[in-house]
């Protein structure tokens, strides 16, 4: 989506879709729904990767590495949401008032960021060409290192009794 439009629409996409979906999973009553609002979170894993060709538009050199490294910071926004979660004590609430503070992010976002004429929307190329790498042997086996890293992380994070 960062390659076909603006990498700030992009950005503000994900961060909207994100606080909508944390908003849904807060009234969930089933578990399908529990599923359909986990996936449409998931969008915010997309976050990182939409930045980074935000920032790769807009700084050169030294001053990209530090933009970066702010970015980079910004993954700790999800260690926040296990701190809220222990202050507020309901999940939900917890859940819509991380969803506000991203609606507001996203708000303060487009009011800060302005557009970058000279940012192309690149439609050179379909789908399939771009996806292309997708088929490489080492580019699946570096993805499952990725899932299960990552999400090995997570789940014992999630899972491991307290201490």
């Amino acid at each position: 989506m960062a390659n076909r439009y603006q990498s700030r629409t992009a950005m503000a996409v994900v961060m909207v879709t994100s606080a909508l979906a944390a908003v849904g999973l807060s009234f969930v009553q089933l578990y399908w729904q529990a599923l359909a609002a986990a996936a449409a979170i998931g969008v915010a894993g997309g976050s990182f990767a939409v930045g980074v060709g935000f920032i790769a538009n807009r700084f050169v050199g030294l001053r990209a590495r530090r933009v970066l490294d702010w970015l980079g910071l910004g993954v700790a926004g999800a260690a926040l949401s296990f701190i809220v979660n222990d202050v507020v004590d309901d999940w939900r609430l917890a859940a819509q008032l991380e969803a506000l503070a991203l609606l507001v992010s996203a708000l303060l976002f487009l009011i800060c960021v302005r557009s970058d004429s000279s940012e192309r929307a690149t439609r050179t190329q379909p789908p399939v060409v771009r996806l292309a790498p997708l088929l490489k042997i080492q580019v699946l086996r570096f993805s499952l290192y990725y899932v299960f890293v990552f999400g090995g992380f997570v789940a014992l994070i999630v899972w491991l009794p307290p201490t």
